[in-house]
């Protein structure tokens, strides 16, 4: 038995699950079933089969229970897609653009800009105005300190203490976007002609910022369960040396995989012994679920080796 009484009914029911007991779609006894068969209380079963939702065993409906998922081992995962073995030239074709331009929309659909604006924007843009006339002109219109808003780099500071990433409020940029400070980090570690290493699938707007900055490719498949194949960078590597590694390490695009925390640590002991930058895309680090704790790479690493990049477009946005 566990430590906590919550861990004892989270093991039964998990080995009930798991030995067919409840079967795919069926619901699991209520709440206050659960109570009164284990004699539990109400906070503790709820504890419990929060972290079987955690673990994706379950799914909570509103106001109907919880009901068993299906497993991982239910779905069939796609396999590694093989990569060419010398770097290349990036070349982002005209459709990449076209999709780019009109998806890079504040609306729920993308747009071809003959609609007007949505109701929403116009408000925003009122109450904009509005705050602007509200104070005075030196305090509305002015500008802030190169590094963005500090109390702004503050908060994002604390968010990322809670993920278990020190970060020195000196160190901060406020850019435009993640796009923005990718863009930024490949300027700063990459000049024209070097060779930058890509998760594959990857991106298709990094794809279009290593064009833009005329940098070379060279593709490093991503599992979809533990994302870049770490021994075919290091093989890769030995004869393709590179400037820097973009990564996504939580919930990458569009595979969905997550790096496991060992992998962190061996990718930046990589990047020390070849001398490259890891230039981390962090966009989709909040959007986990409930009791999972996703740090990013930056955890990992405080000595200047990884450079995070991260937004609240995807969290916030829609």
């Amino acid at each position: 038995m566990g430590a906590f009484r919550y861990e004892a009914l989270e093991v039964l029911l998990r080995q009930q699950i798991q030995t067919g007991r409840f079967k795919i779609g069926e619901k699991l006894p209520s709440v206050r079933t659960l109570c009164k068969q284990h004699e539990l209380s109400k906070a503790t079963v709820i504890h419990a089969l929060h972290k079987l939702e955690a673990d994706q065993l379950v799914y909570a409906v509103p106001k109907s229970g919880y009901f068993v998922a299906e497993s991982d081992a239910d779905y069939n995962t796609p396999q590694k897609v093989s990569t060419p073995s010398i770097p290349a030239q990036v070349n982002v074709p005209d459709i990449f653009r076209d999709i780019m331009s009109r998806s890079a929309a504040f609306d729920i659909l993308p747009s071809d800009g003959s609609t007007p604006a949505a109701q929403h924007l116009i408000n925003l843009n009122r109450m904009i105005g509005k705050a602007s006339r509200s104070h005075p002109e030196q305090k509305a219109h002015y500008y802030d300190e190169p590094k963005g808003h500090v109390g702004l780099r503050s908060a994002i500071v604390d968010l990322y203490r809670q993920r278990e990433t020190s970060l020195n409020l000196d160190d901060l940029c406020i850019t435009s976007g993640c796009q923005h400070a990718l863009f930024l980090a490949l300027m700063a570690t990459c000049q024209k002609g070097d060779t930058v290493a890509i998760e594959s699938p990857a991106f298709y707007g990094a794809l279009q910022q290593l064009e833009q900055l005329g940098l070379h490719v060279i593709e490093i498949s991503s599992d979809t369960n533990k994302g870049l194949d770490l021994q075919e960078l290091a093989e890769k590597i030995q004869d393709w040396p590179i400037k820097a590694c973009i990564v996504t390490p939580n919930f990458h695009t569009p595979t969905g995989s997550k790096i496991p925390l060992a992998n962190m640590k061996a990718l930046v002991k990589l990047a020390n012994q070849h001398d490259f930058y890891i230039i981390e895309d962090d966009i989709y680090g909040e959007l986990r679920f409930r009791s999972e704790l996703c740090p990013p790479i930056k955890s990992v690493c405080d000595d200047g080796r990884v450079i995070l990049c991260g937004s609240f477009s995807k969290c916030l946005s829609r």
